[in-house]
């Protein structure tokens, strides 16, 4: 039932400390992506964990050495003595862990971030000045795709078995998590399945759930697990008709599910053309933690490939760091700045830059860092420099 999974989902974080008594070390030296020096970082966790990380910082592969366990009440302190000889460390731990053992050293960066889409009273809004989505709906229209909804088991289990199933796999192959199917059921349950019909069979499908006044959108599949049926724009329908759905049953908002951390994330760049606004997704338990002590040398290079969506002083805020040092003028600015701004940020970094000309297009969400500031630019000058940027912006406001 509902009420016990959502008291099961709250205990559960309460629990992870235990299983993380002892977290492995690992050290990984390679080629930083963009550069051609040798770069080190220190992993702290499990590894499989941070590929999503780790294959971003370093160009083709790099040699990873295990450094055995450590008891979670000494990781502190171990990953101190390894930051001297480091470039860049990255641990993996619940958040209690984090709060209790590692300190304010470290960017807590979610593991997935939430979305949410507001339902409008008519589509066309969220294209307007959007030829990028206005040209995805036009696929869906050429290739006549239209809905259907079920409730039927029988079809439930076609669903799982000859989509979801498939489909995950043959996406992220050894990296495949695939959803207890008796999770997906109860979620089944309170929703259904919205199929995207071509010549009047389905070709794909969508489980959502409903909770509340929101839409849920959980689980995509295409029939026989083909990437072709993607291509042939079978889940821009699927967020369509889900919000038609959604519109004629008078929910307000979709929870599009879970995305990465990162600006250059493809599935974050497809919500945002649909205006999604990304938030603390509260079923995510577990942080990575990034720590670094100034921004030179290989570290500049490693975070030049990790655009990165982190916790702030008062909500997320994402950093960029440029690989080189740009100097821009206010017509550059605001088009770097609309590049990487996505709804629910309050605040955007960008390190490596300095400006040029009139600034009179700028407001306390952007914070520019240039190079004078490097040698001191770490997570305790990012999280102070937040501090004083959120105080100065509610002080304007006239707020306490």
């Amino acid at each position: 039932p509902a009420p016990a999974e959502e008291l099961l989902t709250r205990c559960y974080r309460y629990l992870l400390p235990f299983r993380n008594l002892r977290i492995p070390l690992h050290v990984m030296r390679g080629t930083a992506r963009g550069s051609s020096g040798t770069a080190t970082v220190v992993l702290a966790g499990d590894t499989s964990s941070m590929d999503c990380l780790t294959t971003r910082l370093f160009t083709g592969g790099a040699e990873m050495k295990s450094l055995g366990k450590v008891a979670v009440w000494r990781l502190g302190s171990s990953l101190r003595r390894l930051r001297r000889s480091s470039d860049l460390t990255i641990a993996r731990l619940d958040r209690l862990s984090a709060r209790l053992f590692l300190g304010d050293d470290y960017l807590s960066v979610p593991e997935w971030i939430g979305s949410t889409l507001e339902v409008p009273s008519r589509v066309e809004a969220l294209t307007q000045g959007n030829p990028s989505l206005r040209s995805d709906l036009r696929l869906v229209r050429r290739n006549a795709l239209s809905p259907a909804v079920s409730h039927d088991w029988d079809d439930f289990l076609h669903f799982y078995h000859t989509m979801y199933v498939p489909f995950i796999r043959n996406r992220h192959g050894e990296r495949a998590c695939i959803r207890n199917i008796n999770w997906m059921r109860r979620a089944f349950r309170r929703g259904g399945l919205m199929w995207v019909l071509a010549d009047g069979q389905p070709i794909g499908g969508l489980l959502f759930s409903k909770r509340g006044g929101a839409l849920k959108s959980l689980a995509l599949g295409t029939s026989g697990g083909a990437w072709q049926h993607v291509a042939e724009g079978c889940n821009i329908a699927t967020d369509l008709f889900l919000l038609d759905y959604a519109r004629e049953r008078g929910f307000t908002n979709i929870d599009l599910g879970g995305t990465r951390p990162f600006l250059d994330d493809g599935v974050l760049r497809y919500k945002r053309k649909w205006r999604c606004t990304f938030t603390e997704k509260q079923d995510t338990y577990e942080d990575f933690l990034i720590g670094w002590d100034a921004l030179t040398g290989p570290t500049r290079a490693l975070l030049a490939g990790l655009p990165l969506i982190f916790r702030d002083a008062d909500g997320l805020a994402a950093l960029r760091v440029l690989s080189c040092r740009t100097s821009f003028c206010e017509s550059e600015y605001r088009k770097l700045v609309r590049a990487d701004w996505v709804p629910g940020l309050t605040r955007l970094y960008l390190a490596g830059a300095s400006a040029r000309g009139e600034s009179g297009g700028r407001s306390s969400q952007t914070v520019v860092i240039d190079d004078r500031h490097h040698d001191v630019l770490s997570p305790k000058f990012l999280r102070s420099l937040g501090e004083r940027t959120s105080h100065t912006a509610c002080a304007r406001k006239g707020e306490p």
